[in-house]
């Protein structure tokens, strides 16, 4: 991971599971990552869920899921509603409105409650599963996109 003074760093941890890549970015991703920034990703048929989470933001805003398909932006929404917007977008958003409305979602007070439903729809809906022990503290590939060597 780059370091935290490191505002030009990009680094990515990559893998696999169950058939399913990943990527998690770390670092200073305006205008090239996050909400929308899917940059021609999913083209070609491919689908890309985005799961964005800004944990260095003093406004602690909620984890936002995205999700496209054949490079266009079909759902999304903020995984904790409470006091953010509990706006379900895009084209597609009776994908997973139903399932985010019958979870309790949008009322959840509780931001961790809210984030640990959210998830588990989207792993029921799309049939996502990425086992948290691997995405924190597996070995994984890393490669440097930009700024600092890592250390």
């Amino acid at each position: 991971m780059p370091n935290a003074g490191d505002t030009d760093s990009i680094a990515v941890r990559y893998g696999d599971h169950a058939g399913l890549g990943f990527a998690i970015a770390y670092g200073h991703w305006p205008s090239v990552l996050g909400p929308a920034y899917h940059d021609g990703t999913s083209q070609d048929g491919a689908h890309v869920f985005e799961l964005y989470y800004e944990e260095q933001n003093p406004k602690v805003p909620p984890p936002v899921f995205a999700y496209f398909h054949d490079d266009r932006y079909v759902c999304g929404f903020n995984m904790y509603m409470h006091t953010w917007s509990q706006e379900i977008t895009g084209p597609g958003a009776d994908l997973i409105r139903a399932d985010v409305i019958a979870a309790g979602i949008p009322e959840e007070r509780k931001r961790d409650t809210a984030h640990r439903a959210s998830l588990a729809v989207l792993e029921q809906r799309f049939e996502l599963a990425l086992p948290r022990d691997l995405i924190l503290g597996a070995s994984l590939p890393t490669a440097l996109l930009r700024g600092q060597q890592l250390r």
